[in-house]
C-alpha cells in the first residue's frame, strides 16, 4: 500500500511539474526570434488584415482613389497566359484598388499579389513579362473608371517588396482602347507601385508585431 501512494505521489508530483512547466511556457515573455517570427508572418498577412482603405490610401501619388476590393483571388485579377506563372510561385490571393490622376484624364488599377515567401515575389516579377501586360482592369460604375476595362489598358509597371507583388495598369478615362493611339509613360503609374509596395513592407514594431 505504501509502494502504491507513493507511486501516486510521484505521478502528482510529475503532473504538477509539468503543468507548473506548461504555465511558464505559456505566460513567459517571447524571445526575439519569436517577435522577429512574428512580425514577419504579421506583415506577410498584411494584404488579408488590412481594410482595403489601409492597403490603398485615399490619395497615392497625386491619384484619387475610386474605389477598392478586398481580398479576392489571384484568378480574378490576372489575365489567363499569366495564371500558370502566378501559381508556380504560389499566389495566395489578391486586393486591387482603381484610381484616377488629377487631371481626370487616366485611371488606373493597382493589384497587390501575395506571393509565397519574398524569394517567390522576387522571382514571380522578374519571370514574368509584366510590362507587356497580365494584370486586369477593375471597373468602378458611378466613377471615372466606369469605362476603362481590359480593353482600354495602355501601360503597364511592376514593383516587389517582401512577399508581395504589386502590378499596376492604366489608360484612359474616356473609354479608348489601346489600338487608338498608345499613352507612352502613362503619368504615376510606376511610382504608384512601388509607393504601395514600399508602404506594405513597413517593418512591423518590435513590441507587437501582431498589430502591424
Amino acid at each position: 500500500m505504501r509502494m502504491i501512494i507513493a507511486l501516486v505521489l510521484l505521478g502528482l508530483a510529475a503532473t504538477g511539474a509539468g503543468i507548473a512547466g506548461l504555465l511558464h511556457e505559456m505566460t513567459r515573455a517571447p524571445t526575439g526570434a519569436e517577435l522577429a517570427a512574428a512580425a514577419k508572418a504579421a506583415k506577410a498577412d498584411r494584404w488579408r488584415r488590412w481594410p482595403p482603405d489601409k492597403i490603398f490610401p485615399a490619395v497615392l501619388d497625386d491619384a484619387t482613389r475610386l474605389g477598392a476590393v478586398q481580398q479576392t483571388t489571384c484568378d480574378a485579377v490576372l489575365d489567363t497566359e499569366k495564371l500558370p506563372l502566378a501559381r508556380k510561385f504560389g499566389c495566395r490571393g489578391a486586393v486591387r484598388a482603381t484610381y484616377a490622376d488629377s487631371s481626370g484624364l487616366v485611371v488606373g488599377t493597382v493589384v497587390v499579389l501575395s506571393m509565397r515567401d519574398p524569394t517567390a515575389a522576387s522571382e514571380a516579377r522578374f519571370a514574368g513579362n509584366w510590362l507587356d501586360g497580365g494584370v486586369r482592369a477593375l471597373t468602378v460604375p458611378g466613377t471615372l473608371a466606369h469605362r476603362f476595362g481590359d480593353a482600354q489598358r495602355q501601360g503597364y509597371a511592376v514593383d516587389h517588396r517582401g512577399s508581395y507583388l504589386v502590378l499596376s495598369t492604366a489608360g484612359f478615362a474616356d473609354g479608348r482602347g489601346s489600338a487608338e493611339g498608345e499613352y507612352e509613360d502613362m503619368p504615376g503609374s510606376v511610382i504608384a507601385v512601388e509607393d504601395l509596395a514600399a508602404r506594405l513592407d513597413v517593418p512591423c514594431p518590435a513590441k507587437e508585431p501582431v498589430e502591424c
